[in-house]
């Protein structure tokens, strides 16, 4: 499967809880980054590269953080 299809694929599955999502495609396998609010919502995404793809995820560098958490809050009001 195409990154940019991974990419949006995570979008869509996650419905916003994952921002700045990239996925790389390596010799060896799949790497992830992006911000997260929860690390729930990181292994979300991690979990919908699993099914999308049958490449391994070598790293899953997808950051969480509290200024995510704000912003994740904020698109809720």
């Amino acid at each position: 499967m195409e990154t940019v299809l991974l990419q949006e694929q995570i979008r869509c599955q996650l419905r916003g809880r994952i921002w700045e999502v990239h996925v790389i495609v390596e010799d060896k396998g799949i790497c992830l980054r992006g911000r997260a609010p929860t690390y729930y919502a990181k292994q979300l995404a991690q979990h919908a590269v699993m099914s999308a793809s049958p490449l391994p995820i070598v790293a899953n560098e997808i950051e969480v953080a509290q200024t995510a958490l704000v912003h994740y809050h904020a698109d809720e009001i």
